[in-house]
């Protein structure tokens, strides 16, 4: 496994928490979730489309014209907004602790998902019965998160 990757995937898990904090704070200071979120989702397109240019990659002058069937493919920008507005208004309700743990686990569950039946895609990969085990017992730690007082 190529060690750059692991270390590119870490930093982005170790992004998050911190995404959803300052979203939080730019929401306390423009007084809607929504706005932060879409100062936020801007930012991160103009970046997007600099690391295009820089990377020399094709940019479009029109929008692209697609030959598949996928209609789902289109459904990034959506999702997007929605795990960043989740970002910005579920923590100061229930804790980043808490919020991230169901977040991962459920990213986990669906990961599995696709890999094991190659949906949107995917490269095949079948689930083991270790890693079953391994999302059960992460699953386990949620009810530790979010019952830590308890």
């Amino acid at each position: 496994m190529d060690i750059m990757m692991l270390i590119l995937a870490i930093l982005a898990g170790a992004l998050f928490p911190i995404q959803g904090s300052v979203n939080g704070l730019l929401r306390g200071e423009v007084g809607n979730p929504f706005v932060s979120g879409a100062i936020s989702n801007t930012i991160g397109m103009l970046i997007m489309l600099i690391l295009a240019y820089l990377t020399r990659q094709q940019m479009p002058i029109s929008a692209p014209e697609t030959t598949s069937q996928n209609w789902y493919m289109w459904l990034g920008g959506l999702i997007s907004a929605l795990v960043v507005s989740a970002n910005i208004i579920i923590p100061p309700y229930i804790g980043f602790s808490t919020f991230l743990s169901i977040y991962m686990v459920s990213q986990l569950v669906i990961s599995v998902l696709i890999d094991h039946y190659a949906l949107f895609g995917a490269v095949h990969h079948p689930a083991s019965f270790n890693t079953v085990i391994g999302i059960v017992f992460l699953g386990m730690g949620i009810y530790f998160i979010v019952y830590r007082n308890a």
